[in-house]
């Protein structure tokens, strides 16, 4: 009796001590893949991004943003044609990256790959370019959202993920009042006229009054013309906001009106 009493103290034992270790290599994880490639990440910077180093060499950082929409430009530009040639609602977007090689790979995945654990890179990326804006007084955090027919197919919001998360390591309050009521097409590749027609009686705020007077940070993982930032800005401008600033991880380039 007092054998077996024995064995199976010990077994329970073995299996404490298996799953601390399990729960250990979780939080410390000795070794840690990158999440783009799989390939071993080193101990380094590139670490908080869960990339290995050769993945962060190939992100294409927005380096001369258009001081409006975030587009990279040429060094010869300040506004992108988007923004010289239409009525911008939004104050201010800025943008980790180009649309292009690892980012564009990495937002793939993330939105169509069920690779939910890719938020993970996108919003330590997001994160460090909110500490770098000059967002000013930010009241509210809000994501982009999606209609109810695309959030049934895909799963989840990818925005809303990302813009909780911000307001979770913030502290500034999260508020999900604007509503999608019109299953979109993608803006990708529609003409101006279209990217209008598009986003026309598509999105309604449940609730002006808490966005009267108040500064909105709007985020989502991609801008490509900036057309539904701009509808979401001209709504809550409508309903009394003061600004309101969008925040990305990619913006596509050489968007033409």
């Amino acid at each position: 009796m007092k054998q077996k009493s024995i064995e199976m103290l010990t077994k329970i034992k073995n299996v404490f001590n298996k799953a601390s270790n399990m729960l250990l290599e979780e939080i410390y994880p000795s070794k840690v893949s990158c999440f783009n490639c799989s390939n071993e990440v080193i101990e380094n910077k590139s670490n908080k991004y869960f990339l290995c180093e050769d993945c962060l060499k190939n992100i294409k950082f927005i380096k001369n943003p258009c001081k409006k929409c975030g587009e990279e430009l040429n060094e010869f530009s300040s506004y992108c044609a988007n923004c010289k040639n239409e009525k911008r609602y939004f104050d201010k977007v800025v943008s980790v990256a180009i649309y292009d090689g690892v980012a564009k790979h990495i937002v793939h995945k993330f939105k169509y790959g069920n690779s939910k654990y890719l938020s993970k890179t996108i919003f330590a990326f997001i994160y460090e370019k909110f500490l770098q804006s000059d967002f000013k007084d930010i009241n509210f955090i809000m994501p982009v959202p999606l209609s109810k027919q695309r959030l049934k197919l895909r799963g989840f919001n990818q925005a809303q993920i990302l813009s909780s998360e911000l307001s979770n390591k913030t502290k500034i309050e999260h508020l999900d009042v604007i509503k999608r009521i019109k299953n979109t097409p993608t803006q990708t590749s529609l003409t101006k006229e279209e990217r209008s027609l598009n986003l026309t009686d598509a999105f309604v705020l449940e609730d002006n009054l808490q966005v009267k007077g108040k500064n909105i940070l709007i985020v989502d993982d991609i801008i490509t013309t900036g057309s539904t930032i701009n509808a979401l800005a001209k709504l809550l401008k409508d309903n009394g906001a003061k600004h309101v600033y969008g925040l990305t991880f990619c913006h596509t380039k050489n968007r033409n009106v």
